[in-house]
């Protein structure tokens, strides 16, 4: 349980280091490329030189971008360990119409708010 809750506080801070990289390696790709477009009739040297960091820039943003998109945010990780411990609940399942009502409202902005579909 306190595993869950620190890496529910660290998740936003783990997304926002990943899009720096990307960010990073995006602005250091741009000139590489260029760099590498300019002196392709230059020495082979330096064209494999800066081949070899184009490339390994661009795995650094492909990486980047694969961890940002499949790292769930800090709602997204709450929700996918409380929904289903409330769901099994034995007292949620013996509330009243009028609460339920509420309970539905609050999730309903809870996955408005998550992007998804009710």
């Amino acid at each position: 349980m306190s595993l869950f809750i620190y890496l529910l506080g660290v998740v936003d801070g783990i997304i926002s280091a990943v899009t720096f990289i990307l960010i990073m390696g995006v602005i250091l790709a741009i000139p590489l490329f260029i760099n590498l477009l300019i002196s392709i009739d230059d020495k082979k040297d330096n064209v494999t030189l800066l081949k070899k960091w184009f490339y390994r820039t661009a795995a650094v943003v492909i990486m980047s971008s694969v961890t940002l998109i499949l790292t769930p945010s800090s709602k997204t990780l709450a929700a996918m360990y409380l929904v289903p411990k409330i769901a099994e609940n034995k007292t949620m399942q013996n509330l009243p119409k009028k609460l339920e009502k509420i309970v539905n409202l609050k999730l309903d902005d809870w996955i408005d708010d998550l992007g998804g579909e009710r």
